[in-house]
């Protein structure tokens, strides 16, 4: 099977945005624990960073928490676009074929990518997740093409995407939950410790280290004896999973589908221009 230079771009292309979208994940110190504590993360960032700071300037920093993410899903949408782009393009059989070779093959050069960058249960869910998207994506996108009658350019980027990006925010929420399940013990752990951390920050400070490790034992004793808190621990694996799936939903529908639809508006139009440039 020999593919086309312009099949070779895609891959290449969808490739690298995967690369770099790994890259910046890792480089956020994005992990299961941070997830499972986002909430705590938040409050404590907005008890002890942002003390005395006005209100904006404590917006941004809690939202600076987020860049990383925020930047390194823009270009996993910009890899699944270099493959809707060229699914749209797919006019017969035979490319029908070579297609699915072109999604498969992208796949599984992200697995291997996020297998080397990520040493985790969770990044086997993303790896698997990444793989099922960049196959599906290139038929689907050129059902779209087919079958839209305006605005064709952004929506079939934007429908596509959205529908891959549904399939990953899935898998991404079930690795969470088994991942949280499986060392429930340890993240009941670590929640309690970072409910401590910022309970004490709101104590007012004091030099004597054994009233701060007496303070901290009385929270932890008050956590473990907690009911609420109990049922809390008991229910971390459906409340982590469904709370992050929530947020990425939220980003999926909002936010990520209307930059694929731009993201493809212009390389598909970018595609026309070159072709009619060589047909003349």
């Amino acid at each position: 099977m020999k593919f086309s230079k312009y099949e070779i771009l895609i891959i290449t292309g969808a490739s690298i945005s995967f690369l770099i979208f790994a890259i910046i994940l890792k480089l956020s110190n994005i992990s299961v624990d941070s997830l499972v504590n986002l909430q705590n993360n938040i409050l404590k960032t907005a008890i002890v960073q942002t003390a005395g700071m006005s209100t904006t300037d404590s917006l941004a920093v809690l939202l600076s928490q987020f860049v990383g993410i925020f930047i390194s899903f823009l270009f996993l949408v910009l890899g699944f676009v270099f493959l809707s782009t060229y699914g749209f393009f797919i006019k017969d059989s035979r490319f029908k074929n070579i297609s699915l070779w072109v999604g498969f093959i992208t796949g599984i050069i992200s697995f291997i990518i996020f297998s080397i960058i990520f040493h985790s249960l969770m990044s086997i869910f993303l790896s698997v997740a990444v793989l099922i998207s960049s196959i599906y994506i290139i038929p689907l996108a050129n059902t779209y093409g087919k079958e839209l009658k305006k605005w064709i350019f952004f929506r079939v980027g934007s429908h596509s995407v959205s529908k891959v990006l549904l399939i990953i925010n899935l898998l991404i929420a079930l690795g969470i939950f088994i991942s949280v399940l499986a060392n429930q013990q340890f993240y009941k752990q670590s929640f309690e410790n970072e409910i401590t951390d910022i309970a004490a920050s709101m104590i007012p400070q004091t030099n004597n280290s054994i009233i701060k490790e007496e303070i901290g034992k009385q929270i932890s004793v008050s956590l473990q004896k907690s009911p609420i808190f109990e049922s809390y621990f008991r229910w971390l694996p459906v409340i982590s999973a469904l709370g992050i799936w929530v947020i990425l939903e939220f980003l999926r529908g909002l936010i990520f589908s209307n930059f694929a639809g731009l993201f493809s508006t212009t390389m598909i139009r970018l595609k026309n221009k070159i072709d009619k440039k060589f047909k003349s």
